[in-house]
C-alpha cells in the first residue's frame, strides 16, 4: 500500500498466489524492497518502484524482515528443514542459536542487529551482530522470549522490543556494541515494532494482547 503524506492510497495485489509479506525497506526515495513467504516453505523479494511492483525475486527460505542503507540491503527469515534463523546479502548464512529471525536494522552498509528467538515457544529472545557481512552466533538475552522488533541508531545503538517468555508481557532491551542491556518489562503489554527517530528516543507498538485487545504506543 503507497503512503503519501500519512494517507494510503488504494492496495495492490502483488506476488504470487500464498504470497505474504511481512516487512519492507526502501532503497531510496521511489524504490523499496518487500519480503515475504510463500506457500510451500520459500520466500520473496518484491521490488517496487513508487508504489507499483517491477519484479519478483523468488528466494530459497521465508523472509521476515529487511534493513537497508542505501541500495544495501539485509534480509532475515528462517530454514524451516532445519529450524534455523537465517541471514540473506547475497548468500545464505545460517545463525546459529536461533530458530528464527524476526527483524533487522541496519546503521552502515557493512553493520546490522538482527533479532528473534532461539528455539521457539517459552525460550529466551536471541540477537546476532552482522559485520562485514558476517553474522554471528546467536546470542540469548535472558528475561525475553520472541524478540518482535528492533531499531538502531549512530554506529552501534540499538534497541530491541518483544515478548517475556509468557508471551504476555512486553519488553524493551538496550544492545549497545553487541551487549545486550538491562531488560525492562511492561506488564500486559507485548510490543511488536520500534522505531527511534533521534538518538536515544524511540517509540514502541503493541497490543494488549486480549480478545478485545486495543492498539498502545509506548
Amino acid at each position: 500500500v503507497p503512503i503519501s503524506n500519512g494517507t494510503p492510497a488504494a492496495s495492490q495485489s502483488v506476488g504470487a498466489a500464498g504470497t505474504s509479506f511481512n516487512d519492507v525497506a526502501c532503497i531510496n526515495q521511489s524504490t523499496c524492497d518487500a519480503v515475504g513467504s510463500v506457500t510451500g516453505g520459500t520466500g520473496t523479494i518484491e521490488t517496487l518502484a513508487l508504489g507499483a511492483p517491477t519484479g519478483s525475486t523468488p528466494t530459497q527460505y521465508p523472509l521476515n524482515g529487511i534493513g537497508c542503507v542505501g541500495a544495501s540491503c539485509v534480509e532475515v527469515g528462517q530454514d524451516p528443514g532445519t529450524t534455523q534463523g537465517v541471514v540473506y546479502n547475497g548468500n545464505w548464512q545460517h545463525v546459529t542459536g536461533s530458530n528464527h529471525l524476526n527483524k533487522v536494522a541496519c546503521t552502515s552498509a557493512s553493520w546490522c542487529l538482527t533479532v528473534g528467538e532461539q528455539g521457539g515457544s517459552t525460550t529466551p529472545g536471541v540477537f546476532s551482530v552482522i559485520s562485514s557481512g558476517t553474522a554471528g552466533a546467536a546470542q540469548a538475552i535472558s528475561g525475553t522470549g520472541d524478540l518482535t522488533g528492533v531499531a538502531c541508531w549512530g554506529t552501534t545503538s540499538c534497541v530491541a522490543v518483544g515478548t517475556d517468555s509468557s508471551g504476555t508481557n512486553g519488553i524493551v532491551v538496550p544492545i549497545d556494541n553487541g551487549v545486550a542491556g538491562s531488560v525492562a518489562t511492561l506488564t500486559g503489554e507485548p510490543l511488536n515494532g520500534v522505531t527511534c527517530p533521534s538518538a536515544g528516543y524511540c517509540i514502541g507498538t503493541g497490543s494488549t494482547g486480549s480478545p478485545t485487545a486495543t492498539g498502545f504506543v509506548v
